[in-house]
């Protein structure tokens, strides 16, 4: 686990034992940041800042310059690793909030698909109302029975759309033949003006 990609502590901790070289600091960041448990990362270290420092005397206690690494190791680990919780719930909590939008812009539609179905029934309704049962005693033979003449209603009123609606094509059609019969006047009118011109040429 990648522990941190500042390395100011270990930097200065190195160079007060003289081993300040980049190579080293770099070397020294590596065996801490790989997944090593403590046993092996303290050895491992310990095994390289021996050999870095052969030719010349350490100026600290080795062991306790190695417990400080393995500290400033796990302090690191849990930043990084309360970063990564933090940004996991961050992650987390947008999750939440695109779904309730969603949640949201669902319920909306839902709404509006009941606000028009609620705008359909009540025109559903006016027509009905319209062209409704209406008690006024419209009476059958001798029983005395009211007839209910809703139905026929409905049907005088469809019958009734359905003539205004031959009226209209049948205006359209017309129109459509006044317009076609006045072009092919002009259209003649036009060839017979040509014809007396080149009548006069000759």
């Amino acid at each position: 686990m990648a522990v941190s990609n500042d390395f100011s502590w270990l930097t200065a901790r190195l160079a007060k034992i003289g081993l300040a070289d980049e190579t080293i600091i770099s070397y020294c960041a590596t065996i801490l940041e790989a997944d090593y448990d403590d046993a092996d990362r303290k050895e491992a270290l310990s095994s390289f800042i021996l050999e870095a420092a052969s030719n010349q005397p350490l100026s600290t206690d080795l062991d306790a310059f190695l417990n400080e690494c393995i500290a400033w190791t796990h302090s690191l680990q849990q930043l990084a690793s309360a970063a990564l919780q933090e940004k996991r719930k961050q992650e987390i909590e947008l999750g939440r909030l695109k779904e309730a939008e969603i949640l949201r812009e669902e319920q909306r539609r839902t709404k509006k698909n009941v606000e028009l179905s609620n705008v359909e029934r009540k025109k559903r309704q006016a027509f009905l109302d319209k062209y409704a049962y209406e008690s006024d005693q419209v009476v059958d033979g001798d029983d005395d029975v009211p007839r209910n003449d809703n139905a026929l209603k409905i049907k005088l009123a469809e019958q009734e759309k359905r003539k205004e609606a031959q009226v209209a094509h049948a205006k359209v059609v017309q129109r459509n033949k006044e317009a076609l019969e006045k072009q092919r006047l002009e259209k003649e009118k036009e060839k017979r003006g040509t014809q007396k011109k080149e009548k006069r040429r000759l």
